[in-house]
């Protein structure tokens, strides 16, 4: 079997942790304008503002690859963001009501709260 040439990164747009990220992001959006009322307002705000600061910070942190230092330090700020939009999910998924879950097609599900399962 050949060996593939590595494809030549030419733009932050090449990069797959950008790619992701930037698709992880409009999914995000997608999703919490259907989150419950104050939830959507507060933690889906705060979701959306994490999530999309991923690739943004990937691609200034690229414009700046003449400094490695500078395109490491905004990879660690990303990285610091990718925890954030995590930490908020989780805290949307285990929430004390009834949460709806919703998946990256669309659909939703009902998941019981700590207290409804042991009552």
């Amino acid at each position: 079997m050949e060996d593939e040439e590595p494809k030549r990164i030419s733009s932050y747009r090449d990069l797959r942790i950008y790619q992701r990220s930037y698709e992880a992001a409009l999914e995000i959006h997608r999703i919490t304008p259907k989150f419950p009322g104050f939830e959507r307002s507060e933690l889906g705000s705060q979701l959306r503002r994490a999530a999309t600061s991923i690739p943004i910070n990937i691609a200034e942190g690229y414009g700046r690859k003449r400094s490695p230092e500078d395109f490491k330090r905004f990879l660690v700020i990303a990285l610091g963001s990718c925890d954030e939009s995590a930490s908020c999910w989780i805290s949307f998924t285990t929430s004390n009501t009834s949460t709806a879950i919703y998946t990256p097609n669309g659909n939703r599900s009902t998941q019981k709260s700590a207290k409804e399962s042991t009552s």
